[in-house]
């Protein structure tokens, strides 16, 4: 097992600590380990050993739509775990223009589309403007957000990636629009998962998975949504595809570069032993 201490992770950019994440820990192996903050390591094996920081999801070609209720809530603190949440959703992938593409639209009485897949390039940005969504509160309406996919999301999606919508919500019941919407996304080949927030009893948690694509739907509380949600989002059926070959969002070549110090070292060395062992013996 290799260590790093918590300063050196960040300042590397690697992961989202939290306060008692004294040491980040990765094992030598390819497979990311995943870590807080939906980030993850890996160490791989190759003419040098390599430290990568790679996103918990390492596929590519994903176009991401993250559908959040902003009906009323019930509890004053729903809105702001529920927009928290979402931007720990996002760190979860690869976010630049040529892996991981993500929108999100709110919704509730009616629906709007605040970030377009073409917005922000990388992760961080897109993160703290989702963390400064307002609530608007109304009701929930969750078919006007699925029918807005069509034509002002995915219409402008790149050719061949995979189209991802996720919703999260804490307010559903069945409803003929839902289910028609959800079906026509579903034909097209769009993967809908779901995050049902089943604080309050207001989320119909057989109706959930009616909606969704393979069963990836998902109940939890208010403060479990990144935490419980995140085995079910990542599996490969749902948001998170089988990547051909994993693409890191940052290596750190950190051992390689102390090798070739330490061989630069040793190399000027043997020279020095060579020049004295000559010059002592003339």
């Amino acid at each position: 097992m290799v260590t790093f201490s918590k300063s050196y992770a960040r300042k590397q950019g690697c992961f989202s600590l939290t306060p008692n994440d004294e040491r980040t820990r990765c094992h030598r192996q390819a497979k990311p380990i995943h870590l807080s903050g939906g980030r993850s390591c890996a160490i791989t094996l190759s003419y040098f050993m390599q430290f990568c920081c790679v996103s918990a999801c390492a596929s590519c070609d994903i176009e991401l739509a993250i559908l959040l209720d902003s009906s009323t809530k019930t509890n004053v603190n729903a809105w702001t775990q529920m927009r928290n949440r979402v931007a720990d959703i996002v760190r979860w992938y690869n976010i630049n223009p040529n892996c991981v593409r993500a929108a999100v639209v709110r919704y509730s009485t009616n629906a709007d589309v605040l970030i377009r897949l073409d917005t922000y390039s990388d992760v961080n940005s897109l993160a703290q403007v989702i963390l400064q969504i307002q609530n608007v509160s109304g009701s929930s309406n969750l078919a006007a957000a699925l029918n807005l996919l069509q034509s002002q999301v995915f219409n402008n999606a790149r050719s061949g990636a995979r189209r991802v919508v996720i919703i999260v919500t804490d307010q559903l019941q069945s409803s003929t629009a839902i289910t028609s919407a959800a079906g026509s996304l579903k034909s097209q080949g769009i993967i809908i998962v779901a995050v049902g927030i089943t604080d309050g009893a207001r989320v119909d948690t057989t109706y959930i998975f009616t909606i969704v694509s393979n069963e990836c739907a998902v109940l939890v509380n208010y403060n479990q949504i990144a935490s419980t949600a995140r085995n079910t989002i990542i599996q490969p059926q749902c948001a998170c595809p089988i990547a051909v070959t994993p693409t890191p969002s940052k290596c750190v070549h950190l051992l390689k570069s102390v090798y070739l110090f330490i061989y630069f070292i040793l190399f000027i060395y043997f020279i020095y032993l060579i020049t004295r062992q000559r010059t002592t013996g003339h």
